[in-house]
C-alpha cells in the first residue's frame, strides 16, 4: 500500500468519532436488564497501520477487545490467531459480540498510539456509563419497591372494642358456670386469652374513672363510693381522658351505654370528653325497657335517661341491651378502614333490674327459681347483642385487625342479681367478689391463646396499655402499667400490688392492699354506709340463696349502728374464698402492708362534692335527667 493513501489526520479523525453516526463511526450499547441497544451503522474505514518500530504502547496484531458492560474498569485483551486486526466488543452476560460485520473494518493508517488509547478509552467509558446507569435504574426500582412494600405493610394500631359489661360476677359467665348459656363469648373467650386475676374498683363510678385516667380513684376524688344522679359533680375536669389521648393519634371513638362520670354540666358529658359519639344514658343506669333511671342513698328522684349525644331518644319499649346493639353495629358497617376504632360498649346487662324479654327466660323454663331464670336469660340477651357486634366487625373487615376485651366493671350485686360465687362479698365491698371479675381478650394481635392468664393486672392498667398498642400518650406518674406482653405472651406481669381502694371519709372510712398474696382490709368493708351494713353485704352467695342484704334509699332522719372497723388479713393465694383471717398470726405482715397503705395515702385527694342537689331533679326539665344545673 501506498504511504499516504486514505492518509487521515489524527484531528481528522477524532472529529469523526465526535460527530457518531454522521460520520459512520459504529456504537453499540447492550443491556441485559432492558434488552435494548442501540446501533448506529458504521461506515467502513480501511485505514492501514504502518509501523516498523515494536511498542508495547502499540495494540498487539489480532487482538480483540471486549468490554464488559456490566461495569469493568478495563477492558479484556484476547490474542487471536488470526492475522487481520479486529476490535470486537462484547456484552459478556449475552455473549453477542460486535462482528466487524457490523462494526466495519478500521484500519488505522496514520494515526498515532495515544490516539489508539484515546479512542478505546472513550468506548469503555460509553460501556461503563451504560452500565452504571443501568445498575443505578436498578437500584432505584428497587428502593421504590421496598419503600412501597414497607408502607402498605407498615404496622397500623389496631381497632380496639371494649365490651364494659355492667354487675357481672365471677360466676355469670359460661366458662366458669356452664349452665349460662352464651356459645359466642364462651368461643370468643376459649379462642383468645381467659384472665384469672383480674380486678377492679368496688363499684361503677371507680371503675370507669380508674379505666378513663389510669389513676386509682383516690387520686382523683371518686373514692367515696360512686356519682349518685343528684351529685353536683363529675370526673376532674383537669384529667385529660382516654378517648382524648387516642383522638391524637387519629383514632375515631365512640361510647355506647352507661356514662356515670358526671352531667350535672355540659362539660362532664361523653362528648365533650373524647368521644366523638355518645348513646346511652348518662346516670348509673336505668330500667331496661322503660329507661328509667332512680336516684337512691340519700334523695330520691325518678327521671327519664336515654340519649343520642345530647338530644333525647324517643321513647320506646324496645329492650335497651338491643338498641345498643343496634347502634353498635351502625357504628362499625359505617365506620372508614383508614381510620382506627375504639368502641367502648358500656353494656346495661346484666346489672340489678329483674326484666328480660319472655322469650329469653324461657330458655331456662327447667330453672325452678325466679330469680335465677330472668337472671340467666339476660346472661343470653348479652350474648345476642355480643354476636351481632363481632358479625359486623367481620362483614365490615374491621374483625382480623380488631383487639376485643371483655370485662366486667364491678362484680354482681348477689345474690338478688347475680353470684360472685366462690368469692365473699357483692357489690360495693372490698371483698374478692367485688373486686375480681371475668375477663378474657380475643385478637390476632396476641402471640398466645387458647389458654387461661393467671397473671395480676387491675383494670387502671387498661388505659397505659391501650395506648401503649396505639402508640398514645400517657400522662406521667399514673398508676396503670403497659399489660401488653402479659396480654399477649403470658409474660410475667410487672403488677406486684393492687390497691382496692382508700377512703378516710368521716363517716365510714376504710382501705384495702394486696402486695403479693397478702391482702389487708381495714376500716368498715361496705362502701355503702349508711345504705347499707356491712353484716348486709359480706357473705358467700350463689343463685337460689335468699338475699339477705338490703340497699335503703332515702335515709334522711335514719339511725343507724356505727360502722363496722375489722383488720382483716387473708393470703388469696391460698384463700382465695377469704374465709381465715390471720391477721393475729401476723402481726408483722398487717404493720408492713398498713405501711403500704400510707404510702399511698399521701397521694389521697379529697371526695369531690357529693352533697345531693335537689335542682338536678328532673322533674325541673321535664321529666328527663338533663345537664346545667351546677
Amino acid at each position: 500500500m501506498e504511504e499516504g493513501k486514505n492518509e487521515q489526520t489524527t484531528s481528522d479523525v477524532e472529529e469523526d468519532i465526535k460527530t457518531g453516526p454522521e460520520n459512520g463511526e459504529a456504537v453499540v450499547l447492550n443491556s441485559e436488564n432492558d434488552n435494548e441497544a442501540v446501533n448506529y451503522d458504521a461506515e467502513r474505514r480501511d485505514v492501514e497501520v504502518n509501523s516498523g518500530v515494536e511498542d508495547t504502547n502499540v495494540m498487539p496484531d489480532s487482538t480483540s477487545v471486549l468490554l464488559n458492560s456490566q461495569g469493568s474498569d478495563s477492558p479484556e485483551i484476547k490474542k487471536d490467531s488470526g492475522d487481520e486486526d479486529e476490535i470486537e466488543l462484547q456484552d459478556m452476560n449475552d455473549d453477542h459480540p460486535i462482528s466487524p460485520s457490523t462494526i466495519g473494518d478500521v484500519t488505522m493508517s496514520g494515526i498515532d498510539d495515544d490516539f489508539t488509547q484515546a479512542a478505546l478509552k472513550k468506548i469503555r467509558k460509553n460501556a461503563i456509563s451504560c452500565a452504571m446507569l443501568t445498575v443505578l435504574v436498578i437500584v432505584i426500582v428497587v428502593l421504590a419497591i421496598v419503600v412501597i412494600v414497607l408502607s402498605v405493610h407498615k404496622k397500623r394500631p389496631p381497632h380496639i372494642v371494649l365490651i364494659l359489661a355492667e354487675d357481672l360476677g365471677w360466676n355469670d359467665v359460661g366458662w366458669h358456670n356452664p349452665d349460662v348459656m352464651m356459645p359466642v363469648l364462651n368461643q370468643l373467650a376459649a379462642d383468645g386469652v381467659i384472665f384469672n386475676q383480674t380486678y377492679v374498683q368496688p363499684l361503677c363510678t371507680p371503675s370507669r374513672v380508674s379505666l378513663m385516667t389510669g389513676y386509682y380513684p383516690f387520686r382523683t376524688g371518686n373514692q367515696h363510693q360512686i356519682l349518685f344522679n343528684l351529685h353536683p359533680s363529675g370526673l376532674p375536669l383537669e384529667f385529660k381522658l382516654l378517648p382524648e389521648r387516642l383522638k391524637d393519634v387519629g383514632y375515631l371513638t365512640h361510647n355506647i351505654g352507661k356514662w356515670d362520670l358526671g352531667f350535672c354540666k355540659e362539660e362532664y358529658l361523653p362528648t365533650r370528653r373524647g368521644f366523638d359519639s355518645h348513646y346511652g344514658s348518662w346516670t348509673g343506669g336505668t330500667t331496661h325497657y322503660g329507661k328509667i333511671a332512680t336516684d337512691t342513698c340519700g334523695k330520691t328522684a325518678v327521671g327519664y335517661d336515654f340519649r343520642d349525644n345530647t338530644g333525647v331518644v324517643q321513647e320506646s319499649d324496645t329492650y335497651l341491651t338491643f338498641m345498643l346493639a343496634e347502634r353498635a353495629v351502625e357504628i362499625i358497617k359505617g365506620h372508614s378502614t383508614k381510620c382506627p376504632l375504639f368502641l367502648q360498649f358500656s353494656l346495661d346487662i346484666p346489672g340489678k333490674i329483674p326484666e328480660v324479654p319472655p322469650e329469653y327466660e324461657a330458655k331456662y323454663s327447667y330453672i325452678a327459681d325466679e330469680r335465677t331464670r330472668k337472671f340467666y336469660g339476660k346472661m343470653s340477651v348479652m350474648d345476642d347483642a355480643i354476636s351481632s357486634v363481632v358479625e359486623a366487625l367481620k362483614t365490615s373487615a374491621l374483625w382480623e385487625d380488631t383487639l376485643f376485651i371483655f370485662i366486667s366493671d364491678n362484680g354482681a350485686l348477689a345474690c338478688s342479681s347475680g353470684s360472685n360465687w366462690p368469692f365473699r362479698g357483692t357489690i360495693a365491698t372490698l371483698f374478692e367478689g367485688a373486686t375480681r371479675v371475668p375477663a378474657f381478650a380475643h385478637g390476632n394481635m396476641l402471640k398466645r391463646t387458647g389458654y387461661v392468664n393467671n397473671q395480676l393486672w387491675h383494670m387502671v392498667d387498661l388505659h397505659q396499655t391501650i395506648l401503649s398498642l396505639a402508640g398514645a400518650e400517657s400522662a406521667s406518674g399514673i398508676d396503670g402499667m403497659n399489660m401488653w406482653e402479659t396480654f399477649s405472651e403470658d409474660k410475667q406481669s410487672p403488677r406486684k400490688e393492687i390497691v382496692y381502694n382508700i377512703d378516710d371519709d368521716e363517716l365510714s372510712p376504710g382501705a384495702a392492699i394486696r402486695v403479693g398474696d397478702y391482702k389487708l382490709i381495714t376500716g368498715n368493708p361496705d362502701l355503702l354506709y349508711p345504705c347499707r351494713l356491712a353484716n348486709e353485704s359480706d357473705g358467700w352467695y350463689n343463685f337460689g340463696d335468699i338475699p339477705i342484704h338490703v340497699f335503703r334509699g332515702d335515709t334522711t332522719g335514719m339511725d343507724f349502728p356505727p360502722p363496722s372497723n375489722v383488720t382483716y388479713l387473708f393470703n388469696i393465694k391460698d384463700d382465695p374464698e377469704e374465709r381465715n383471717n390471720t391477721a393475729e398470726l401476723y402481726p408483722e405482715i398487717v404493720q408492713e402492708l398498713h405501711h403500704r397503705l400510707d404510702e399511698h395515702r399521701k397521694h389521697l385527694v379529697p371526695a369531690v362534692n357529693q352533697t345531693p342537689d335537689v335542682s338536678g331533679d328532673p322533674k325541673n326539665f321535664g321529666g328527663v335527667w338533663s345537664a346545667g344545673w351546677c
